[in-house]
């Protein structure tokens, strides 16, 4: 069964306004108490993704050769990165979309629509509320602490995800990806400095 909705009246930010991130975050919520499809993935598919800093650990040159921070940086902050990242708790119940962007949320009048749920998973709708609160302020609204209120430990797993990413090769068939992915850790790295008070980069 196919339903097709004309969307072509929403709203699809940015700009974003503190009314639009209030829906968006209260939207999450409501999909997460939704019953997720039987045949639905775990987010522990994709956990490696999400486990970045420990990826780094591994192989720093990718990340490091992105000129955000050098080696003695790295070093010196890496184990309070992996402790945090180590500290929340990927796996749940709740329904989650996994690339909760501006361009995939149309805002209605009465309601706001989901597209693209390629990434489709079962988790902690926290990790959905995290990215999303990075990508507002990518997208030129307000920091992520003034938008939700969320553990600071979760500023690991978003700039972990981007920093183990946005080093690595171009994608040919896909070539916005990478660079979109360097734009958001250019956020999501501050973010997690402040959160986690890190050392300020250079």
């Amino acid at each position: 069964l196919l339903v097709i909705e004309d969307l072509g009246e929403a709203t699809w930010p940015p700009p974003w306004t503190a009314t639009l991130a209030a829906r968006a975050f209260d939207t999450l919520q409501v999909i997460a108490s939704t019953t997720p499809p039987a045949d639905l993935p775990s987010i522990g598919a994709i956990e490696s993704m999400l486990r970045g800093w420990h990826a780094i650990r591994k192989e720093p040159a990718p990340f490091l050769a992105l000129g955000m921070a050098d080696a003695g940086w790295l070093e010196r902050n890496l184990p309070a990165l992996i402790r945090a990242e180590d500290s929340t708790n990927l796996h749940g119940d709740d329904l989650l979309h996994l690339d909760v962007r501006g361009d995939n949320m149309a805002f209605l009048p009465d309601r706001v629509v989901l597209v693209d749920w390629n990434w489709a998973s079962v988790g902690n709708v926290e990790v959905d509320m995290a990215f999303l609160a990075n990508h507002i302020e990518v997208t030129g609204g307000p920091r992520p602490e003034d938008t939700v209120q969320l553990d600071p430990s979760w500023t690991s797993v978003v700039s972990g995800y981007f920093a183990q990413m946005a080093g690595l090769p171009d994608i040919p068939m896909a070539p916005t990806v990478r660079p979109a992915q360097r734009a958001a850790l250019e956020y999501a790295l501050p973010w997690a400095i402040r959160a986690l008070d890190l050392e300020p980069l250079a």
